[in-house]
C-alpha cells in the first residue's frame, strides 16, 4: 500500500517538473519567465524607492540647516537691542546705506526662496505620468477595479468590496487566478517604477536649485554678520536717548574684510563646479596637457585668478589711479584666457596614455570600449567653446564694470558693492541654468533617437 502511494507521489512529482503535455511545458516555462521578469522590476523599485527616500532625508537635513541659520540670524539682528543692524555706513562720502539690513535682508530672501523650492519638491503629485496619455501602453487588468495594486494613492480610490473582489481567492471562473494577478503586477510596477524614477529627479533637480539659492542666502548672511560686528564694535555702547548714531565709514579695514569673504566664497563656489564629475585615479595619473603643463594645475590657477575679480572691485579705491584701470581690466581677462586652458577639451594624447594604463592593469581578455569617434570629439570640443565663449560674456560684464568704478569719481565704492554682491546672484544663476540645460540636453538627445528610429533600414546602415 505504501509502495503504491509513495509510486503516485513520485509519478505526480515526475509529471509537474517533466509534463509531457507540450502547451503545459510551455506554459510553465512562460511563468517561470514571468516570475523573472517580476524579480528584476521589485529590484528596480527598490531601488528607486530607496533613492526617493535619500532625496528626501537631504530635504530634510536642509530644512533643519535653514531653519538653524535663520534663529542665528534673528538672534544676530538683536544684538545691543538691534542698534548695529539699523546702522548705516557712508559709501562715496556720499550714500548713506544700512548694509547689514540689506545683507540681513537677502538672507531672508534667500532662505524663502529655499524654503519653497524644497517644499515643492516634497509635495509633487502623486499621480500617475502619462495616466490619460494616449502613448502609455495600458495594464492588462484583472477583473474588478482597474486600479494598481500597490500605488496607494489607486487603492484608496477603489472601494473595499471591489478591491475584496480583485484579490478573493478562485472559487468560480469570473475571480482572476494567480498567472493573471502577476500579470497585471508585472504592468503596474513598469509604470509605477517610471513614475516614481521621474518624482525622484524632479526632487534632485528642485533640491540642486535650493542649494544653490541657500549659497547666495549664506553669503548674504556672512555679510550682514560681519557689518552687524562692524558696527556693535564702533558704535558707542550708550547712546545718548532719540538721538541716531553717525553713519559709518567704509574704510579700507572693512573692505579688505569684504573682499576676504567674497573671495572665499568664489574660491568655494569656483572649486564646486570642478567637482561635478570628481576624477578618477587613472585620470588624475594621466591628465591632459596644455603647453607641457597639466590640466588640474590651469584649473586651480583658474579658480585663484577668477577669485580675485570682485575683491579687486572693493578694493579699487584704495589703489593708484594707473593700476585701477589696468587691474580693472586685466584680472578679468587674464581669468577667461586661464579658464580656457583649463577647460576639458578632447585630448588624444590623455586618451591614449589612459587607455594604456587601463589595459596595463586589467584582464588582457577584456576589450576596452572603442575611442571617442570624430563625431564624439567634435561635440565635446563644441561644448567647450560655448561655455568659453558663455564665460567671455561674463568677464567683460565685470571688465566693463571694473573699468566704470576706476574712472569714476563718486560711485566707485558703490559700483564695487554692486558688482561683487551680484557674483553670489550670478552663481546661483549659473547653476540652475546649468540644471535646465542638462533637461533641454536630455530633450534633445531622445528626439535624436526618435529621428534614428524612424529612419529607414538602409540609412541606419
Amino acid at each position: 500500500m505504501l509502495r503504491r502511494v509513495f509510486a503516485r507521489l513520485a509519478a505526480a512529482e515526475h509529471a509537474e517538473c517533466c509534463p509531457s503535455n507540450p502547451a503545459r511545458a510551455e506554459q510553465q516555462a512562460a511563468e517561470r519567465e514571468l516570475d523573472q521578469r517580476l524579480a528584476l522590476l521589485e529590484f528596480s523599485y527598490k531601488e528607486v524607492l530607496d533613492a526617493t527616500k535619500h532625496q528626501d532625508d537631504k530635504i530634510n537635513r536642509l530644512l533643519t540647516t535653514v531653519a538653524f541659520l535663520t534663529a542665528a540670524a534673528l538672534a544676530l539682528a538683536g544684538l545691543q537691542g538691534g542698534r548695529p543692524l539699523a546702522a548705516t555706513f557712508r559709501v562715496d562720502g556720499r550714500y548713506t546705506l544700512p548694509l547689514a539690513l540689506i545683507g540681513l535682508g537677502g538672507f531672508l530672501a534667500g532662505v524663502t526662496v529655499t524654503v519653497i523650492m524644497l517644499l515643492a519638491s516634497t509635495t509633487t503629485p502623486l499621480t500617475l505620468p502619462g495616466r490619460t496619455n494616449s502613448v502609455t501602453p495600458n495594464i492588462r487588468y484583472v477583473p474588478g477595479p482597474r486600479k494598481s495594486q500597490s500605488y496607494f494613492n489607486e487603492i484608496s480610490e477603489t472601494a473595499l468590496p471591489g478591491w475584496h473582489y480583485k484579490w478573493r481567492a478562485k472559487v468560480s471562473d469570473p475571480s482572476p487566478d494567480v498567472a493573471t494577478l502577476r500579470r497585471e503586477h508585472n504592468d503596474s510596477l513598469v509604470r509605477e517604477t517610471h513614475n516614481l524614477a521621474v518624482r525622484t529627479q524632479y526632487k534632485y533637480q528642485r533640491s540642486n536649485e535650493a542649494v544653490a539659492v541657500l549659497a547666495f542666502a549664506l553669503l548674504s548672511f556672512v555679510l550682514a554678520a560681519i557689518l552687524i560686528l562692524v558696527a556693535a564694535s564702533r558704535q558707542p555702547p550708550n547712546p545718548a536717548s532719540g538721538t541716531l548714531p553717525p553713519p559709518l565709514t567704509l574704510n579700507l579695514t572693512v573692505r579688505a574684510i569684504l573682499a576676504g569673504i567674497f573671495f572665499g566664497y568664489c574660491v568655494l563656489q569656483l572649486l564646486a563646479t570642478q567637482r561635478d564629475k570628481p576624477p578618477t585615479v587613472i585620470e588624475r595619473a594621466y591628465p591632459a596637457r596644455r603647453f607641457g603643463v597639466p590640466v588640474p594645475f590651469w584649473r586651480g590657477c583658474y579658480v585663484l585668478v577668477g577669485s580675485l575679480i570682485v575683491p579687486e572691485l572693493l578694493l579699487l579705491p584704495s589703489e593708484s589711479a594707473p593700476w585701477r584701470m589696468v587691474l580693472a581690466l586685466a584680472t578679468p581677462g587674464l581669468a577667461w584666457l586661464v579658464l580656457g586652458l583649463a577647460l576639458p577639451r578632447y585630448s588624444e594624447s590623455e586618451e591614449a596614455d589612459q587607455r594604456t594604463a587601463a589595459q596595463a592593469v586589467m584582464d588582457p581578455q577584456i576589450a576596452l570600449p572603442a575611442k571617442a569617434s570624430a563625431e564624439d570629439q567634435r561635440k565635446r570640443n563644441a561644448a567647450v567653446r560655448k561655455a568659453w565663449l558663455a564665460a567671455l560674456v561674463i568677464a567683460g560684464c565685470y571688465a566693463a564694470l571694473g573699468a566704470v568704478a576706476a574712472g569714476s569719481t563718486g560711485h566707485r565704492e558703490l559700483l564695487g558693492l554692486i558688482g561683487a554682491y551680484a557674483a553670489g546672484l550670478l552663481f546661483a544663476a549659473s547653476a540652475i541654468w546649468q540644471l535646465t540645460r542638462k533637461n533641454r540636453r536630455l530633450v534633445k538627445e531622445f528626439r535624436q533617437t526618435v529621428i534614428e528610429a524612424q529612419a529607414p533600414p538602409a540609412a541606419k546602415s
